[in-house]
């Protein structure tokens, strides 16, 4: 029987999840079977581990996502929340990469590389965009701030790891990594008979099990993308769920009093980070509603909470949130009325 994860993958993509080498049987007696080309997550983890980049962004939960794809490849990441503490950093440490967000509180991206691309020694340190925004303007202001590339949110594993692959230094002079080495037919056969009858047997659904296909049942929910940059780890992904919906289950109230403050800014950024937050998330059509969102309070200033142009898209929202919710937190156990009587 299929885990949660495998079926996810399957009704998703039309396959399951690959299984390692041996499930496309042995090679003939005497053929030749020629490696696959190295990934970049290959080949960053043989030539560049144990390099330092620095992560510019403000999220928690893209942080820690975010974090976690690159320590795949044995690359060290140090974390900035916002723009002031990656240029203090930058200014302290000389890093391969800096991966820098947009929008951030204190002090944004285009900002903070602009100010580090002024340090002595940091005129070429590659600085790579992490934008949710596909804006054409958006681009052209990170190329003028002095930024080298961008990459899309929500992250996608491969495109982070080719990214870096490119802008980190090249490899030193030696042995390629990888390429088209072969094997005997033998070996590969000897190999693939080890690891069919290593295989384990497929254990009974779990809590956790259960718990990933409520989520993966709701509507708008992409499990299986944000699955498989956490390596299939549905533990990690329920508890980086949790901590989303506990810390963003009140945002819609809290950015209808930045509107009624006329704080436009910190509404802005809240718009923005469940955008990109539930995007990384898997959680769709949240993102969407959030882009919408961001959109409208971008085009209409003056808008207050109750107007039309907003009310729609914090409704939705608010909806999104409250469905997410009751997906990943327990819901908490029925009270015992006898417990609560006098003398009880």
């Amino acid at each position: 029987m299929d885990s949660v994860f495998e079926s996810v993958v399957r009704v998703s993509y039309g396959t399951a999840p690959d299984k390692g080498p041996g499930l496309a049987g042995p090679a003939l007696p005497g053929e030749t079977v020629r490696q696959a080309a190295p990934s970049a997550e290959d080949q960053l983890r043989a030539r560049h581990h144990g390099v330092r980049v620095l992560l510019a962004e403000d999220d928690a939960i893209n942080q820690e996502l975010t974090q976690e794809l690159v320590a795949l490849t044995g690359i060290a990441v140090d974390v900035a929340g916002n723009g002031a503490v990656a240029v203090d950093a930058a200014t302290r440490s000389d890093y391969a990469v800096i991966l820098m967000d947009m929008q951030m509180p204190v002090m944004d991206g285009l900002e903070a590389t602009r100010c580090i691309r002024r340090i002595a020694g940091r005129e070429e340190v590659p600085i790579i965009a992490m934008t949710g925004n596909a804006y054409p303007e958006d681009r052209a202001r990170c190329r003028e701030a002095g930024m080298d590339d961008f990459i899309a949110k929500p992250v996608d594993p491969e495109a982070l790891f080719a990214i870096l692959l490119k802008w980190l230094p090249a490899a030193a002079a030696g042995d390629p990594v990888g390429g088209a080495a072969t094997a005997p037919a033998s070996d590969s056969a000897a190999a693939a008979t080890r690891s069919a009858a290593a295989a384990p047997v497929p254990a009974a659904p779990t809590p956790v099990d259960a718990a990933l296909a409520r989520v993966a049942a709701m509507p708008g929910m992409d499990v299986a993308r944000c699955l498989a940059a956490l390596r299939g780890d549905a533990d990690d992904y329920l508890e980086v769920l949790r901590r989303f919906v506990k810390a963003h289950a009140d945002d819609m109230a809290r950015l209808s009093e930045c509107l009624a403050s006329g704080d436009r800014v910190t509404a802005q950024r809240i718009a923005h980070t469940l955008k990109g937050t539930g995007a990384m998330l898997g959680a769709d059509r949240l993102a969407a509603v959030g882009a919408l969102l961001e959109r409208a309070l971008r085009e209409n200033p003056a808008a207050g909470p109750g107007d039309d142009d907003l009310r729609p898209g914090i409704e939705a929202i608010g909806r999104e949130l409250a469905v997410l919710v009751a997906a990943v937190l327990p819901a908490p156990a029925p009270q015992d009325p006898a417990a609560s009587r006098p003398g009880s």
